[in-house]
């Protein structure tokens, strides 16, 4: 008499959280490969600034040499700042745990916490 009153839907409700939990780890690995690809981005940043301070260090003018090296600087400081955030986003704790247990990552969204 007092059954499971969601045992029509109950297949589909079964679906949709297995969806949300594979959709929680697919956004871990996509946060990963997002800051794996922020890294190298500015680890080739900051090939080419070295690449540009050697080229200054042979240039021969003096009115050419400064915008070279301050170019070169920028590209450095660019490069380094993107290897820092993809290295530091790689710490959360939230992409480790939605890999290990997608459970909880799921009731934060969905929760709003």
């Amino acid at each position: 008499m007092f059954g499971d009153p969601f045992a029509p839907v109950r297949p589909m409700i079964d679906a949709a959280t297995a969806a949300a939990l594979e959709a929680a780890r697919v956004e871990a690995y996509s946060s990963i490969v997002q800051n794996i690809m922020c890294a190298i981005f500015g680890l080739l940043l900051l090939a080419v600034s070295r690449w540009l301070w050697l080229r200054a260090s042979k240039i021969q003018d003096s009115f050419d040499r400064p915008p070279v090296f301050v170019l070169s600087g920028a590209l450095a400081c660019g490069g380094a700042l993107l290897v820092f955030i993809g290295l530091a986003c790689l710490t959360d704790p939230w992409i480790w745990v939605t890999l290990q247990n997608p459970e909880p990552y799921v009731a934060k969204k969905v929760l709003g916490l």
